[in-house]
């Protein structure tokens, strides 16, 4: 069920208005089931690895209530099922094995659903609290709203929220434009880009510079809008709920470094990785190995997101990318004058761009292609198409500051509530509209 789709609209609706008129007693298992139907709705069957995976869940924070020493293993038994679903054919071409006949489906949210895990399960040894009921468990890994792609909870963060549920007519009109300016990034901006931009990277040596450039620039505002969209809808749709949940971008575009730009884009995979991987990798090799920490964590931040070696190599070449940094100072030199940032800001998007063309490359061949066609293609003519794209590029970048969760809720408290919920629901159901058309998935929904 996509949110951009009416399906999803209708599904809230009813379900708020339950959510609304049940006593505060039953609200949380309310919730629960209500979230367990609406991952059924992808592909039932997958329901019970999202069933087990909350029992785990449970089971292993009864566990390190009692004795942390078991924590190793159940953070590697937490992997597995992602391991079997997700990377199994890759494995086995990696020592020669035939994996044409295995071709497993992704459960939905699996990858998100881990780190969850994984996070529930350190932070329950750090803190050393009483372990939460099943019910808790169960609707922290699964609630709804951020089910799919995040945005990444840690246990503090929305545990002590799940007993305050409730729906009130002010936190909808506070969140509701924030919804709406998702799904029109969704349906306005990032679908139409990727329309024109998928056979450019399905076979880029039939395609001249200019579309290559394009297609480089319009994937990274793609993947953006797309991914900052579901965002947007998922904190709008739990905090009308009465659930704050963290900001995921915070302009990243606007950034004039790489390290700054990975403070402002998935935030919460970016602290994850920190907080569970990087500092850890840190302490066990110190000082004089710090650079060694960046690469393995990027490199396997790469491997999370996909089973395919352009994702490995694009996480290693940001890892290489934040260790050049710093070793150099960059992002002191470059942030001492107002000329070095906007000089940094244009040359931290373009080299992102550059990089993320081995994040959408089915293959590193293509990917070669792809970078071989900018020296070898003759240069092309400007037409109609490219002239949408550049539109919706240029339009993204201009905005581009204001785009954050914050600064969208309060510019439209400026406005008179009648006018922000007309104006918000008039673009959530013509966007909802449209999308049903044409419904295409979230990018994320594939890791």
């Amino acid at each position: 069920m996509l949110f951009q789709l009416p399906s999803f609209i209708l599904f809230f609706v009813v379900f708020a208005s339950g959510l609304r008129a049940i006593p505060d007693a039953f609200k949380k298992q309310y919730a629960l089931v209500a979230s367990i139907i609406f991952y059924s709705f992808w592909y039932v069957p997958y329901t019970f690895v999202l069933l087990g995976l909350i029992l785990f869940g449970w089971l292993s924070c009864q566990l390190l209530s009692r004795s942390n020493g078991r924590l190793s293993l159940l953070v590697i038994l937490s992997l597995l099922p992602l391991c079997y679903y997700k990377y199994t054919g890759f494995l086995l071409s990696i020592i020669g094995v035939d994996e044409q006949g295995f071709h497993l489906m992704l459960p939905l949210g699996i990858s998100f659903v881990t780190f969850t895990l994984i996070s529930m399960m350190i932070d329950q040894v750090r803190s050393k609290s009483p372990p939460a009921s099943l019910l808790d468990v169960g609707l922290f890994i699964s609630f709804f709203p951020q089910l799919i792609a995040g945005p990444i909870l840690r246990t503090q963060q929305m545990m002590p929220q799940l007993d305050f549920l409730q729906v009130k007519g002010r936190q909808i009109i506070y969140n509701l434009p924030l919804f709406a300016v998702g799904i029109f990034k969704k349906v306005l901006i990032a679908d139409p880009i990727a329309r024109y931009i998928d056979p450019v990277f399905s076979n880029p040596a039939q395609y001249n510079v200019l579309d290559l450039a394009v297609a480089m620039f319009g994937f990274s505002i793609q993947i953006y809008c797309d991914f900052s969209a579901y965002s947007d809808m998922a904190i709008a749709s739990a905090a009308m709920l009465g659930i704050k949940l963290p900001e995921n971008f915070r302009s990243p575009y606007s950034a004039h470094s790489m390290n700054e730009i990975w403070r402002r884009w998935h935030m919460t995979l970016s602290l994850w990785i920190r907080d569970y991987l990087f500092f850890p990798l840190t302490r066990r090799l110190k000082t004089k190995l710090i650079y060694l920490s960046f690469l393995i964590s990027m490199t396997l931040s790469g491997l999370w997101h996909g089973a395919n070696a352009t994702f490995i190599l694009w996480g290693a070449v940001h890892g290489m990318l934040l260790i050049i940094e710093h070793g150099l100072g960059y992002e002191r030199w470059i942030s001492r004058t107002r000329l070095r940032r906007a000089s940094g800001v244009m040359f931290n998007f373009l080299l992102w761009s550059l990089v993320i063309v081995l994040f959408r490359s089915p293959d590193l061949l293509t990917a070669f292609d792809f970078y071989q066609g900018f020296w070898q293609n003759g240069l092309g003519e400007f037409h109609d198409d490219h002239m949408l794209i550049v539109g919706l590029i240029a339009m993204t970048l201009l905005f581009h500051k204001f785009d954050q969760v914050d600064r969208i809720r309060q510019l439209f408290v400026r406005v008179s509530p009648i006018i922000s919920v007309s104006i918000s629901v008039g673009l959530i159901m013509g966007c909802s509209i449209l999308a049903a058309s044409q419904p295409q998935n979230f990018y994320y929904f594939e890791f």
